[in-house]
Order: structure tokens, then sequence, then C-alpha cells
């Protein structure tokens, strides 16, 4: 039966992660877990695009000859709540650089 969370791809595994995008235009850290179940902090680099996938090295599956990889695909998601000072800021910021 397929995993509830990881797709397998040859060794290597991949999940899905919901990242806010000011997470991915100022970078964060993303609290994940692999396939054992052990916790793993994944870096997300300022400016990571929505469709970046970034690799967890040998967290994949185990064949004896050598180990997979993990990889996280993101998933960028808006929050349902922006501060209206927040969204002022924004539109500032895209009014200059529209300019």
């Amino acid at each position: 039966a397929p995993h509830h969370k990881f797709r397998r791809q040859g060794i290597d595994l991949y999940c899905t992660e919901n990242i806010s995008v000011f997470d991915l235009i100022l970078g964060s850290t993303l609290s994940t877990y692999d396939i054992m179940g052990n916790e793993i902090e994944v870096t997300i680099p300022p400016m990571t695009k929505p469709d970046s996938k970034l690799r967890i090295k040998g967290r994949g599956l185990n064949n004896n000859i050598s180990v997979g990889d993990q990889y996280v695909l993101i998933n960028p998601i808006i929050p349902d709540i922006i501060s209206s000072s927040l969204l002022v800021s924004l539109q500032k910021e895209v009014n200059n650089q529209n300019e």
C-alpha cells in the first residue's frame, strides 16, 4: 500500500510540505521527518522558488548497495489573514518595482 506521506522513485523518497510564501521569500527552517519517523530540520534558503525541491542526502531507502535521498517538494501557501500594514508595505514595494 502507498505511504500516506512519501512517494518512492527508485531508492529516493519524495514528500510535499506546505510552506508559507513569506518563508519562501525570507528563508526559514522546516521541521519534517524521514520514513523512519526521525525529525529533520530543513533549511529553506531565502528566495526559494515554489517549484523547488529540497534534498536531504541519505534519508531515502537503503538497497544494500547505496542509500537514496529524501526530497521535499514545496507547496506554497498564502496565509488566510495578513495584517493591513503588511498589505500596505507589499503594495508599496510592488509599485516601486513596477516604476
